[in-house]
């Protein structure tokens, strides 16, 4: 006799619909990145964007216009200049996109 399947409690389920939905978010948000800077590397999480050779006002403004385009998320010169790594804009976005 098998033992009958076991429920998985909401709480649980919605845990991992959470994360897997940040995981494909976090994807996404990732290859965007690297497309609307034009790079050549993998972008990782820990990367401090400004310290890219590639980053300059035009990567700026590609970035800021990515942002909005593929998550909907205007974000002001003043909150830009505040995040330095990549993960702080995942973030940034991230906290908006959930609202």
């Amino acid at each position: 006799m098998t033992a009958p399947p076991c429920k998985r409690s909401p709480a649980i389920t919605n845990k991992k619909k959470r994360t897997t939905n940040i995981f494909f978010m976090e994807q996404k948000f990732l290859a965007a990145f690297q497309e609307a800077l034009e790079l050549e590397r993998e972008v990782k999480m820990e990367d401090v964007f400004r310290d890219y050779a590639e980053w300059d006002s035009m990567s700026h403004l590609s970035l800021i216009a990515m942002l909005d385009s593929e998550f909907n998320i205007q974000i002001e010169n003043l909150a830009f200049g505040k995040l330095k790594t990549v993960e702080d804009i995942f973030k940034y976005v991230s906290e908006r996109a959930s609202k």
